[in-house]
């Protein structure tokens, strides 16, 4: 915002006391020569002095004008130091120079009492008579004389500072119009009132000459300032019509002049107008266009509304405030037993925050891709958004992955609002596990939770316009309104219904919301429902019936395990046991449990780095032919030309460099190795075949 001194302050007070001070000099001099040419009787002396009275009273009023500007002029400049008061500073500035009119009228009754008691002869009433009405009326001239001299002025300065300081209050188009036409012509009106109470009451003593001579001046006088005031409202009309023609015609050329006189402003302005309404409409329509499209797109970006996955129910549904909003949710699957769950806020509304929302929604499933691991995922998409966006916004997101094996859920969260549990029994719970939003800080570190699933368990999503609609009254839905719905959501039913009646509900009595809503809602039905040992037992003791299975049929697993030394045992022990239970007849288990170990190892030491927080994914297929293993890490990983050389192996074995004897003992063990790269990151994937070993 430009500062207050940007004004030349010196400059504006010269050039309004100049205007003032011609103003009533030019009324002096009115009223001298109408004087003059009336009767000399009106134009009292100071007493033993021979001055004029009205010269007197004009050299007071020019002074008091001056100081009174002054004043105001300080008092304007101090208030548009301060940013609350700057309004009211340019608003004293508008008002001036119809409190100057004001003035100038009180001003005029004093020195009309201090002429009358200085008149002295002749009869009272008489006096009082002419003096009240030329005296009211030569005032109400001067009056207006000052106000359109000071107004025309301070026009600029006003408009000037009225941009830089954001508008504020205006006086309508036509008040100043009236006032001067008004003022004139009832100024005109009194002084000719004046020349007939003179003539009436001393027959003779005015003749025809000088009373037309002085109605003339009178005349003049008015006619003098409707013009002026006409003629610069006309020329700043006719600018306002020249820049909207040229506006028009930056993409309409061909804007047609209209027909008739050159000069007919209001005609111009009505083509000129109806081509701007003809241009905005059109732009309105191509702008309800695009977003009708963007709001398809974003649409097809985001998953079903209603979604099964094994025992697991999800009805997700997402209302943004405008066609196109900041609020999105994911469900992507990350194997066969794992799935990934999502919700995201972006600050802001509109357009921007549903460029970002499409960008973060591909960022997502890139990172979930990569590596299951939620605090992981989000630590890399928080570095990468703050990279992109610096401090420009941020965004609340939450992210959970669940095992349908074992039915838990990992969560971790960036400033979002804590996800609730409700049970079977009807209790509500929220999940405390907040953390910054990301894209505040690069360097923030997140941390999951792991929240086990019982059966019947609802977990619910949300965004904060939920929260925070309003009804009619003014008061907001609250956390305590959400609590108290879910505590009355039953046991069955259907899920995607019971969300949709929810919302009609709200929409029929919180109509005042402002912002976009997202709901996602994930349920472990209670009829598809088993212990997760139950079901690992099960597949124990159908193993044996399993090793006749048909061709097309396999049996997959994902395991995820962080990067401490130690803890690659488990998954290896359970691997091999996978391999012995579908394969009885083979002796593999403990060729594949050592294979799989020394690859975890690898994946930690090498690819991960044992850094704290990083992990490992292992995925285990099964099938009636052949078993792949894949070990995923964190790690840039390498890509060898041929995955296994029998020269390099040979080398290796041969070698004294412990280096590389993981790879010696995996290329041993296994019937073939690779390595390569997909969506989530670096593998290392080991093939054994089905078949009887010694």
């Amino acid at each position: 915002m430009p500062p207050a001194s940007s004004i030349a302050w010196r400059r504006l007070f010269m050039r309004l006391f100049a205007a003032q001070a011609a103003s009533v000099l030019a009324g002096l001099l009115i009223f001298t020569v109408k004087n003059h040419i009336v009767s000399h009787r009106l134009v009292p002396h100071v007493e033993g002095e021979g001055i004029p009275y009205p010269l007197v009273v004009v050299s007071l009023i020019i002074a008091a004008l001056g100081i009174h500007l002054a004043w105001r002029l300080y008092t304007v400049r101090q208030l548009l130091g301060q940013q609350a008061e700057a309004e009211s500073a340019v608003w004293k500035l508008l008002r001036y120079p119809y409190q100057l009119l004001a003035s100038m009228l009180f001003a005029g009754l004093i020195s009309i009492g201090v002429s009358v008691a200085l008149g002295g002869d002749g009869d009272p009433v008489q006096t009082y008579a002419d003096v009240l009405t030329g005296g009211i009326g030569m005032s109400l001239a001067m009056a207006v004389l000052l106000f359109v001299a000071v107004r025309g002025v301070l026009r600029e300065t006003v408009l000037r500072l009225q941009r830089e300081y954001g508008g504020g209050r205006s006086l309508p188009i036509i008040r100043p119009l009236l006032t001067t036409y008004l003022g004139a012509f009832l100024a005109a009106m009194l002084n000719v009132q004046q020349l007939m109470l003179i003539q009436s009451k001393q027959p003779g003593s005015l003749s025809l000459q000088a009373f037309i001579g002085a109605a003339s001046i009178d005349a003049a006088l008015g006619l003098s300032l409707a013009i002026f005031v006409t003629t610069r409202f006309r020329a700043e009309f006719r600018r306002m019509v020249r820049s909207l023609r040229e506006l028009v015609m930056d993409e309409h050329p061909r804007v047609p002049r209209p027909k008739g006189d050159p000069e007919d402003e209001a005609s111009d302005l009505a083509l000129v107008f109806h081509e701007l309404q003809a241009r905005a409409r059109q732009r309105f329509e191509q702008f309800e266009r695009e977003l009708r499209l963007a709001n398809k797109v974003q649409q097809k970006l985001l998953p079903p509304g209603d979604m099964t996955i094994g025992s697991y129910r999800i009805a997700a549904r997402s209302r943004p405030y405008h066609e196109v909003g900041g609020d999105f949710f994911d469900v992507l699957s990350l194997g066969p037993n794992r799935f990934a769950i999502m919700i995201g806020d972006v600050s802001g509304k509109g357009v921007p925050a549903a460029l970002l929302m499409s960008a973060l929604l591909m960022l997502f499933r890139a990172e979930i891709r990569r590596n299951g691991n939620p605090a992981e995922v989000m630590m890399r998409i928080n570095e990468e958004l703050c990279e992109a966006l610096g401090e420009e916004g941020a965004v609340t997101m939450g992210i959970g992955v669940v095992d349908s094996v074992h039915d838990t859920l990992q969560y971790v969260s960036a400033g979002h609002l804590s996800p609730y549990i409700v049970s079977e029994c009807g209790s509500v719970r929220a999940l405390d596990c907040s953390s910054l939003p990301i894209g505040i800080d690069p360097e923030t570190q997140y941390e999951s939770i792991v929240h086990k699933l019982q059966p019947g368990d609802q977990f619910m999503l949300y965004t904060d316009g939920l929260i925070e609609a309003m009804d009619e009254a003014g008061r907001m839905y609250s956390f305590d309104g959400l609590e108290q719905e879910l505590a009355r959501w039953g046991l069955g039913g259907d899920l995607p219904a019971r969300v949709d009646d929810w919302l009609g509900r709200m929409d029929a009595k919180y109509a005042r919301d402002n912002d976009d809503r997202t709901i996602v809602v994930l349920e472990l039905v209670h009829a598809y429902w088993l212990q997760a040992a139950e079901r690992e037992a099960a597949a124990a003791l159908h193993g044996a019936l399993l090793d006749e299975m048909a061709p097309s049929r396999f049996y997959a697993h994902d395991w995820m395990l962080g990067s401490a030394q130690g803890t690659e045992r488990m998954v290896a022990e359970q691997v091999g046991m996978l391999v012995s239970t579908f394969w009885p007849e083979t002796v593999l288990g403990e060729d594949v449990q050592s294979a799989v170990s020394e690859g975890i190892m690898n994946a930690m030491e090498h690819g991960n780095r044992l850094r704290p927080g990083s992990v490992v994914a292992v995925q285990a297929q099964v099938g009636s032919r052949i078993t792949v293993i894949r070990i995923y890490d964190s790690g840039g990983g390498f890509f060898p030309h041929v995955a296994r050389n029998e020269e390099e192996m040979a080398r290796k074995r041969e070698s004294e460099d412990p280096r590389g004897w993981g790879l010696v003992l995996i290329d041993a063990l296994s019937d073939y190795w690779a390595t390569g790269r997909d969506e989530r990151g670096f593998y290392l994937e080991i093939y054994f075949m089905r078949k009887t070993r010694a």
